[in-house]
C-alpha cells in the first residue's frame, strides 16, 4: 500500500524520504530475521512478532491515513499540510490561473 499512496500525496521530496525510510526498514528486518529465529524466540515467536507488528500497522493506517477518492491533485498533496500552508498555495493556484 505504501508504494501506491506516498507518491499520491506527496511532493517528490518527501516521496524520496519515505522511500529511503522504507527500504532502512527494510534492511532492518532482513538482517534480524535470522538472528530472531535463533534465539529464544524460534520461529514461531518471531513470527509472531513480526505479525503483531504488521497488525499495530494496519491500526495505524485504518486510524490515521486519510481517504484520497475524489480530492484533486492539489488537494492531495496538501493532505497532511498545515492548514496555513494550504491556504498559501490555493492563493498561489489562483494567481497562476487569474481570477476566472
Amino acid at each position: 500500500m505504501i508504494w501506491l499512496y506516498v507518491p499520491e500525496v506527496t511532493i517528490d521530496a518527501s516521496t524520496g524520504l519515505a522511500v529511503a525510510s522504507q527500504f532502512i526498514n527494510m534492511t532492518m528486518v532482513s538482517l534480524t530475521f535470522e538472528f530472531m529465529i535463533n534465539s529464544s524466540l524460534e520461529v514461531h515467536g518471531t513470527i509472531w512478532y513480526y505479525s503483531a507488528l504488521t497488525f499495530l500497522g494496519c491500526f495505524f493506517c485504518i486510524i490515521f491515513i486519510k481517504e484520497t477518492r475524489g480530492l484533486t491533485d492539489l488537494e492531495k498533496k496538501t493532505l497532511y499540510s498545515p492548514k496555513n500552508l494550504e491556504i498559501e498555495e490555493q492563493v498561489e493556484m489562483k494567481t497562476v490561473k487569474g481570477p476566472n
